[in-house]
């Protein structure tokens, strides 16, 4: 009985890698065409995080984003704001718990999605007009990109005077795969933005609840 059972996991396993692999085939053709970086290297590093956000495509919020989002509504009032974006989103699940608690027009994007409130994007590629929203939340994210002042930029183009920025990465930890900067500490997560931030909120960090790394959160305001 073990073995059977251990059998129909393994089988288990190769499907949802093959249908990985699959999807990613097909889904890259929506992403590379519009690439800020048309290297090869780069286009292994969108196909690696594309995989990546797939196999976790249908994921629970994490209660780590759950801890997160409800650290912010001790320190930000939702309804104040008109605008949202969530990067990273993966799936709706982190978009609802939002509308939940009160924000307003809440939009997120990632590399792929099944949803139309996650819209398909590159990061350090975003699509929108500049000036569009005044509360942008990423919850480890950052640590993924390819080029991370490529982001900040996008981040402070899309974002309007005086926004409020959230922002959880984890810190400390061993780079390897998917995950490719440890910023150390919440004090270089800020410095990233330089003079741009008029207004720090919220900097902390703690050990994360798997206890393998800790974490930096951080919300701040932009001028």
């Amino acid at each position: 009985m073990m073995i059977l059972k251990r059998g129909i996991s393994t089988a288990i396993q190769s499907v949802r890698r093959l249908k990985s692999m699959l999807l990613t085939t097909y889904h890259r053709k929506f992403i590379q065409p519009k690439s800020w970086q048309k290297s090869p290297e780069y286009h292994s590093y969108l196909d690696l995080q594309l995989q990546r956000t797939i196999l976790k495509k249908d994921s629970a919020l994490p209660k780590r984003a759950i801890d997160m989002i409800d650290e912010v509504t001790q320190h930000i009032n939702l309804t104040e704001h008109e605008s949202m974006l969530c990067i990273g989103a993966r799936n709706k699940a982190e978009i609802d718990y939002w509308r939940n608690l009160g924000a307003k027009n809440v939009i997120g994007i990632d590399l792929f999605s099944e949803d139309e409130s996650v819209l398909v994007m590159d990061m350090h590629q975003m699509t929108f007009p500049d000036q569009q929203f005044d509360l942008i939340y990423s919850s480890h994210c950052l640590e993924h990109a390819y080029d991370i002042q490529q982001v900040v930029g996008e981040i402070l183009r899309v974002s309007l005077p005086g926004a409020a920025v959230i922002i959880e990465v984890p810190i400390r930890y061993q780079t390897k795969g998917a995950d490719l900067i440890d910023l150390g500490s919440c004090e270089n997560l800020i410095s990233l933005f330089g003079d741009h931030v008029n207004e720090v909120i919220f900097c902390g960090e703690e050990i994360s609840t798997y206890g393998s790394f800790s974490v930096a959160r951080t919300i701040f305001k932009l001028k």
